[in-house]
């Protein structure tokens, strides 16, 4: 059975398309930027302003951690920023034809979900080595930013400042990928199930529960 232009936008179907819509937009942006400047993805706890000689020279210790770090792994960032880049083109154009009544638009909010999921796998053995890098060598510079940032507060020692910030590193794209999965997994159960399929007309309309006629 093929599929039909829906009739009507359920709520569901306005929430999920402007979520893709925003993470479309985000993505192709962040794409773009990333293409431009690899660096760019090692920007954690920075703060350009220096409002000291010695914030100046903080900031130029971790500038040139980044650089060092970013350099064996500038190739790869640069493919994975055309990937989600052309994924982003494609999450736009399915949102157009998820709002648009296209037949289609069911199949490519699908095709979103499938490789947004497949993306965010594909990207991990990409950042993940990266990031550990960036912890190295730049957990201890990042844990003078955070201390100077604290002013007179109570604050652990710089050792273990630096070993949260590490880890929180470390673990920053595992908790940006499962998030990013979780919404594609709900954009799946939606579109894909019983409520898609009705919206298409490739099951019946949504109706009454089973053995409660008249309901």
């Amino acid at each position: 059975m093929r599929a039909q232009p829906p009739t009507h936008r359920p709520t569901w179907v306005l929430i999920l398309a402007s979520i893709m819509l925003l993470a479309g937009g985000y993505s192709l942006v962040a794409g773009l930027l990333k293409l431009r400047d690899p660096a760019i993805v090692l920007t954690i706890g920075t703060n350009e302003v220096a409002e000291s000689d010695a914030q100046m020279q903080l900031n130029r210790q971790l500038s040139a951690a980044r650089a060092a770090v970013v350099a064996p792994h500038r190739g790869r960032v640069r493919f994975e920023a055309t990937v989600e880049i052309l994924l982003a083109l494609f999450t736009l154009y399915a949102t157009a034809a998820v709002l648009s009544h296209d037949p289609n638009g069911r199949a490519l909010a699908l095709g979103v979900g499938t490789l947004g999921i497949a993306y965010q796998i594909g990207t991990l053995p990409i950042y993940l080595p990266l990031m550990h890098d960036y912890a190295e060598q730049a957990g201890d510079l990042l844990a003078q930013v955070v201390l100077r940032g604290a002013g007179g507060k109570p604050t652990p020692d710089a050792v273990e400042v630096a070993r949260r910030l590490r880890s929180a590193i470390v673990g920053g794209p595992i908790v940006v990928a499962a998030v990013s999965i979780a919404g594609a997994l709900i954009l799946l159960a939606f579109f894909g199930g019983r409520r898609g399929r009705a919206l298409y007309g490739l099951d019946g309309p949504l109706s009454k529960k089973p053995g409660k006629p008249g309901v």
